[in-house]
């Protein structure tokens, strides 16, 4: 069973790896994001929360890959691949997507909102996508309408959780009157801490100031995001909709829908448990569209270039509390050397405790009830590995933030050497000799 446990794991893993590489993709598709599409992957590979809930036995990882990959074809539907074929793909998408987790019902209004975006850029008219966004329905409809048919039938409810059969007799008005009820003020601090790092399923968490420090970044880029959005919307009252901005949308869409589906689960704890709370950790899904979001919200305030060096000093940040966690939180406490005091809150941990152990005590305690293969020796490789991909990764963001914000300009030239400017009228790129851009 060890064995099987820790190929389980890994396989997750792997699932959900694809899936980052496809939000680096469709980070690449967003005009406010592309700049930013590097230090974006590097940012979700990072993400010490991320990789706790994609690294077990679950269908979170496929979550993520099926949602991104979704995402992915209604932006080739927006930027003009039109044809039935990439119809029945969202639609077989889709319905994977609904087979895998529930609360990826949240993404079908995106159907009818590419199909209207689509519109919106090109000017053409909606009959000519009706046809293919009535096969998606069906599609998706076919694959997965079945099992939401049987939970409506035997709990009452469309998602089939159990909080949620719980909380159906209630019924709709019910759940009106406790919106007003729920104190959003915890559900959102709930949300945010065990959507930044909850350490496995013991619950453990670190300082508050810690999950403070990424909040405040996210209440920068929401406010950046404002202000792109208000800029944007100007210029497509005036000369329409850009493909770049449709996916911008798009993403921004899917993000609002998951946080509303979200909003309406804590309704659901609050009628069945009487508290107010929210598990961040199911925004994982839509990890792509919410670096989309981060960079573009940063590149609202400070430019595009400078967003790709925002998004990759909060990957370095996210690599060093990465660090802290494992070594100052996480392992103490699965090696014994923490444990909660009479109060709740976990002791800290002091490198003194290591004292009569050591790390092969510390590797030792690891080793107890994991598969054969993971010997102490095994584990203290993986563990060196760990730490070079993890400082690799910390030294690559640095890279990143220093061609952000301090940039040689020796690696942008420009016709006719590095003093020169660009003609008048070339427009924001232009061809050079030694094949440069003009930046």
């Amino acid at each position: 069973l060890p064995t099987q446990t820790l190929a389980l794991r890994l396989a997750s893993l792997l699932i959900a790896a694809v899936g980052l590489l496809l939000c680096l993709e469709l980070a690449s598709k967003t005009s406010a994001s592309r700049r930013a599409a590097v230090a974006i992957l590097l940012l979700l590979v990072s993400w010490p929360g991320l990789l706790i809930d994609v690294s077990r036995i679950g269908n979170d990882g496929l979550a993520l890959t099926l949602a991104s990959a979704f995402l992915l074809s209604l932006c080739r539907i927006i930027r003009g691949n039109t044809g039935f074929r990439a119809w029945v793909l969202a639609g077989v998408l889709l319905g994977a997507a609904l087979l895998t987790k529930a609360y990826l019902l949240a993404l079908a209004p995106l159907l009818p909102a590419a199909a209207v975006l689509k519109v919106l850029w090109s000017r053409r008219r909606l009959p000519r996508d009706a046809a293919g966004l009535t096969v998606a329905f069906v599609l998706a409809a076919s694959i997965a309408g079945g099992w939401y048919f049987e939970a409506w039938r035997t709990t009452g409810t469309i998602s089939g959780e159990q909080l949620d059969a719980a909380a159906a007799r209630f019924g709709l008005s019910g759940k009106l009157v406790a919106v007003w009820d729920v104190q959003w003020g915890g559900v959102l601090h709930s949300a945010a801490a065990t959507h930044i790092w909850t350490g496995g399923w013991s619950f453990l968490s670190v300082r508050s100031w810690m999950y403070r420090v990424f909040e405040w970044l996210a209440a920068v880029a929401a406010i950046g995001l404002i202000v792109l959005l208000v800029r944007l919307s100007r210029k497509v009252y005036h000369r329409g909709l850009r493909v770049g901005e449709a996916c911008l949308s798009l993403s921004a869409c899917a993000y609002l829908l998951f946080c509303l589906g979200l909003a309406y689960f804590s309704v659901v704890v609050y009628l069945t448990r009487g508290i107010s709370t929210a598990l961040g950790w199911y925004l994982y899904a839509i990890a792509g569209a919410e670096a989309v979001l981060l960079a573009s919200g940063f590149a609202g305030l400070f430019g595009m270039r400078r967003a790709a060096g925002c998004v990759a000093a909060v990957a370095a940040l996210a690599c060093i509390f990465d660090l802290y966690a494992v070594h100052f939180v996480a392992v103490p406490y699965y090696t014994g050397l923490t444990a909660h005091l009479p109060s709740g809150a976990l002791a800290a941990f002091y490198p003194a405790s290591l004292q009569g152990i050591g790390i092969g005590g510390v590797l030792s305690r690891l080793a107890v009830n994991k598969s054969a293969v993971l010997t102490p020796s095994v584990l203290l490789v993986l563990w060196i590995a760990y730490l070079f991909t993890t400082c690799g990764l910390l030294v690559y963001s640095v890279k990143l933030i220093k061609g952000a914000f301090f940039p040689n300009r020796r690696n942008y030239p420009v016709c006719g050497g590095p003093q020169a400017e660009p003609a008048r009228g070339a427009g924001l790129a232009g061809s050079c000799h030694n094949g440069g851009e003009v930046r």
